[in-house]
């Protein structure tokens, strides 16, 4: 792991980190430029003796401007997530012989859930374990995570191998994220 980013495990992750870097690039240049202004106005318009305070009802030229640029800004990001957020959602790009895990939240626990000899989740034969997660090696895997009482993410403590592999996955409370997440590397840690 690098001091900047987690090692890319998944198919997405590249894509992930390039959206979080642009994002960090865009709010970075955007509060130097605010604090810059500031400083500046700060400065050119302190209190001085003899001075008196003129009261203006502004611009609307500036007002335009200044809700504009972010405006489009955010749209712009919307629009080229977009095209990656159909990317990470479409079950199209996980190859069909993926290895399916089933991840369930519970509010203090995770519970996984392998398919049997037969390869298939949701039959008979299927294990399930608590709070330890196995990928197997040189093989894609497809996560699908529902949840069973929390609101919660697959971020937190030792159970963290799927964030770092730059698979955040989410699930609402008595809904789950069906959606396929594909981590194709092995030993992110």
């Amino acid at each position: 792991m690098s001091w900047w980013l987690p090692l890319k495990a998944s198919t997405f992750a590249g894509e992930i980190d390039g959206l979080f870097t642009a994002v960090l690039i865009i709010t970075g240049i955007a509060f130097v430029v605010v604090e810059v202004g500031l400083v500046w106005f700060s400065l050119k318009y302190r209190n001085r003796p003899g001075r008196t305070a003129y009261y203006t009802h502004g611009s609307n030229k500036a007002e335009i401007i200044w809700t504009a640029i972010p405006a489009v800004t955010v749209v712009a990001l919307g629009l080229i997530s977009n095209h990656y957020w159909k990317q990470i959602k479409g079950r199209d790009s996980v190859p069909p012989d993926s290895y399916p895990i089933g991840v369930h939240a519970k509010q203090f626990e995770w519970q996984y859930t392998y398919p049997g000899p037969d390869g298939q989740l949701g039959t008979a034969d299927d294990y399930t374990i608590r709070n330890q997660l196995h990928v197997p090696v040189n093989r894609d895997v497809v996560v699908i995570l529902t949840s069973e009482d929390v609101r919660d993410s697959h971020v937190g403590g030792r159970n963290s191998f799927l964030l770092r592999a730059g698979v955040p996955l989410e699930a609402g409370r008595g809904a789950g994220s069906h959606d396929p997440r594909l981590v194709q590397r092995h030993g992110a840690r």
